[in-house]
């Protein structure tokens, strides 16, 4: 890890601007072959899900009696709900028509 990080230093590039570059970051990281390979096979890793895990709960020591660090708990928060907005509102525009009558006056067949 601290290879990668040295030369990420070395590059001018911190770990947010790497992750964000490998995310689509630029034209030409989206279409170059390794770098999306790289990209697919990272975002279907199940590492990912661990990664968020941890990142909403990060770890500490058993014996530690500070309080745990904050992680991107409060970032995660603000995109869960994003998220789930947006499922939100495509679930309800999919079965919007369902909901609807056939004419303004409302009848037992439209209810049934």
């Amino acid at each position: 890890v601290l290879d990668v990080l040295d030369t990420l230093d070395a590059a001018g590039l911190t770990v947010a601007d790497f992750l964000r570059a490998l995310s689509w970051g630029n034209p030409a990281c989206v279409t170059n072959t390794r770098i999306k390979n790289t990209r697919t096979s990272f975002l279907g890793s199940p590492y990912l899900l661990q990664l968020l895990r941890t990142w909403w709960k990060p770890p500490r020591s058993p014996r530690s009696h500070k309080s745990r660090p904050k992680g991107a708990r409060q970032t995660l928060k603000i995109f869960a709900l994003e998220a789930i907005q947006e499922v939100v509102q495509d679930e309800l525009g999919a079965i919007d028509p369902l909901l609807r009558s056939s004419s303004d006056r409302l009848t037992k067949d439209d209810l049934t």
